[in-house]
């Protein structure tokens, strides 16, 4: 029987590297790199593109012929997924793809119209819930109404905020939001207080 010889470890090891360095080279040839790009919002035709029902059609006619009775400059964001589907402060179910807006002080229903500042898209809405609650923010507006107004992808934007009509005057409704739960342990009642 003849003695055969075997190649060593590191001639295996350089053989098997070889070869792998020349298949990630001849599949990596063919790739392009593509900068990323976050999806843009959904086609739009205008601020009216969501809400063509009777109630809407009544706002925007409210707006067009009436003053503004308030009118306040600040910051707005969005908010959506976390709240969607649960009740919002007036009672209703909150639906984060219809176009509505919470504030802290205005009265529940209110009618308003928000600008925003930079890119000059609009829409009108009403007032449902209760928020932001970060300081130096103004309003927080459901994701359909972020999308109409532009500020869906930077989040945060400056708006305009026109105030058509209230329930209730100004300065009698909406100072105070007072949220109840009931709780087994205290430790998860402190928990919930500190989010």
């Amino acid at each position: 029987m003849r003695n055969q010889q075997y190649p060593s470890p590191v001639a295996r090891i350089g053989v098997f590297g070889a070869a792998a360095l020349a298949l990630m080279l001849a599949t990596g040839c063919g790739h392009r790199r593509v900068a990323y790009a976050p999806p843009p919002p959904p086609s739009v035709a205008g601020p009216r593109y969501a809400r063509p029902n009777r109630q809407y059609r009544a706002d925007e006619e409210f707006v067009r012929t009436h003053r503004p009775i308030l009118t306040e400059t600040g910051l707005a964001s969005w908010y959506g997924p976390n709240y969607n589907h649960h009740r919002a402060a007036d009672g209703a179910v909150y639906n984060q793809n219809q176009v509505s807006a919470a504030n802290r002080t205005l009265p529940l229903g209110s009618l308003i119209k928000v600008t925003n500042v930079r890119t000059g898209q609009w829409a009108i809405m009403r007032v449902t819930d209760r928020g932001p609650f970060v300081k130096g923010r103004i309003l927080d507006l459901s994701l359909a109404a972020a999308k109409e107004t532009g500020i869906w992808l930077p989040g945060v934007a400056e708006v305009r905020m026109d105030v058509y009509s209230t329930p209730e005057p100004i300065g009698y409704g909406g100072r105070w939001c007072v949220q109840i739960g009931a709780f087994s342990r205290k430790r998860a009642a402190l928990r919930l207080q500190s989010r």
